[in-house]
């Protein structure tokens, strides 16, 4: 089964090009009869498309961008057939269609994903005209599609809460991370050496976006410096909200304020290896985001065996309550207490800690690929 992925904007949104990739290599591992095929704008960087080829195995496919007024047509019936064409001539079985609906009568199986409702959850953190595209987008999907993904059972709930009867049968498929290389001592050493780290650290890998609420992890890390918590805290991310562009320059007055920004270590984007062996190298993990529908942070703490210290959120608690440390994400006492406990608590052997994720990771993976190779084939199935 060839399945086709609409990765319109590429890299613009790490997260969304971060899990194609890694679905593509889920299922070449766990599920071979699946075959990703990355359709993505013709101005993809080079680099961009060797990530392509690794992840699905063949060279991706060129495709122009949408127009907003294809997205309208959709609404109303019409069809993309550009991208129908480009889905023909690639062999295409089943769509896996996210950000754009590509219309009612679509002349392939199409199966959506909802990455999640955050719109409903956090209204102020959007526009109007925002709120009502995806309303009308989501509402769309699960109309006039058979089948739907969501990510956790979290996202359902929310999905249920908003559309109480949808048509398609909602499928909950939580992804698991296939890492593309081992982490390893000398690895750790290099990303230190290499961003400038020194000493023991917390993590915080989120974009500086709004509701990843990185003022709330400030504060509680300027309570912690207060009893003399001898830690750097360092962040990696994008710096830019482009929904509230005033946001980043908010949170650097605030760090001033604080008097710890000696204590913080801003990286920027840092690369994927890198990333990965701070995290494994991290006194904790931090995410005390307001809003997910699945985290990639904390499946990349879980499959490291990192320490972990998140906002207690319904999907926080879904995805690793049994392993990491809760607080209250209002709470700036609540999360450095728990800071504390996690680093009282860290496994003092993290070569074993990390040996034992490894092998709870390849059962999520293999869950991960039965169960979105199951939608997509019930996808087909049900076609027409």
């Amino acid at each position: 089964m060839r399945v086709a992925v609409m990765a319109w904007y590429g890299p613009k949104f790490r997260g969304v090009w971060n899990y194609y990739l890694n679905m593509a290599r889920v299922l070449r591992a766990h599920a071979p009869g699946c075959q990703v095929c990355i359709f993505h704008a013709p101005d993809l960087e080079p680099r961009y498309r060797a990530e392509v080829e690794e992840a699905t195995g063949e060279p991706g496919r060129e495709m122009p961008v949408a127009s907003r007024l294809a997205d309208a047509a959709a609404l109303f019936g019409l069809r993309d057939r550009q991208f129908a064409r480009c889905c023909e001539a690639a062999g295409i079985d089943v769509v896996f269609e996210q950000a754009r609906f590509l219309g009612r009568n679509y002349p392939l199986p199409v199966l959506p994903w909802i990455g999640d409702l955050q719109h409903r959850a956090l209204p102020h953190y959007f526009t109007r005209r925002h709120r009502l595209q995806r309303d009308i987008g989501f509402r769309a999907q699960v109309t006039f599609r058979k089948h739907a993904v969501v990510s956790s059972q979290s996202a359902r709930s929310d999905l249920l809460r908003f559309i109480p009867e949808p048509r398609a049968k909602i499928h909950v498929v939580p992804f698991a991370l296939r890492l593309t290389e081992e982490v390893t001592p000398g690895k750790i050493e290099r990303a230190r050496r290499d961003h400038g780290i020194e000493g023991r650290y917390l993590f915080l890998p989120n974009q500086l976006w709004r509701h990843k609420n990185h003022m709330v992890a400030l504060r509680a890390f300027a309570l912690l410096a207060a009893r003399g918590f001898d830690r750097t805290l360092v962040l990696s991310g994008g710096r830019d909200d482009f929904r509230h562009p005033h946001y980043p320059g908010e949170v650097a007055a605030l760090e001033a304020s604080l008097g710890v920004s000696e204590r913080l270590r801003w990286l920027g984007l840092v690369p994927y290896a890198d990333l990965l062996s701070l995290v494994a190298d991290a006194d904790a993990l931090l995410n005390p985001s307001l809003f997910e529908g699945w985290s990639t942070t904390v499946e990349e703490a879980k499959t490291l065996g990192a320490p972990m210290v998140l906002s207690d959120i319904d999907v926080h608690r879904e995805q690793a309550g049994h392993v990491a440390k809760l607080f209250d994400p209002a709470d700036p006492e609540a999360m450095a207490g728990q800071i504390e406990a996690a680093v009282a608590a860290a496994p003092t052997d993290r070569e074993a800690a990390r040996a034992a994720a490894r092998l709870r990771n390849l059962d999520d993976q293999k869950t991960y690929a039965g169960r979105l190779s199951t939608a997509l084939e019930e996808a087909v199935r049900d076609f027409r």
